[in-house]
């Protein structure tokens, strides 16, 4: 019954900072139904933490609409 299935950080032995996060999220009722997955990866450049790939799979479906999907990468680089 909860939305949030999952939560997991990752930090590094070092100094404990924060290096990713993946979250699993669903909640399947009647009225609507969802179950999403998120992978969020840091990377160090330029002495900030920032995103370097951000992965999306999930499902959405609320009635009297279309049901949606989606499946996606995002991979960023070139940091200035």
């Amino acid at each position: 019954k909860t939305v949030i299935k999952d939560l997991t950080t990752y930090l590094s032995k070092k100094d404990f900072q924060v290096l990713g996060r993946s979250f699993q999220l669903a909640h399947y009722k009647t009225l609507y139904q969802f179950s999403v997955d998120i992978n969020i990866r840091l990377i160090r450049k330029h002495g900030l933490y920032l995103p370097s790939e951000i992965t999306y799979l999930g499902f959405w479906n609320i009635p009297f609409k279309q049901k949606e999907t989606g499946d996606f990468k995002i991979t960023f680089s070139q940091f200035k």
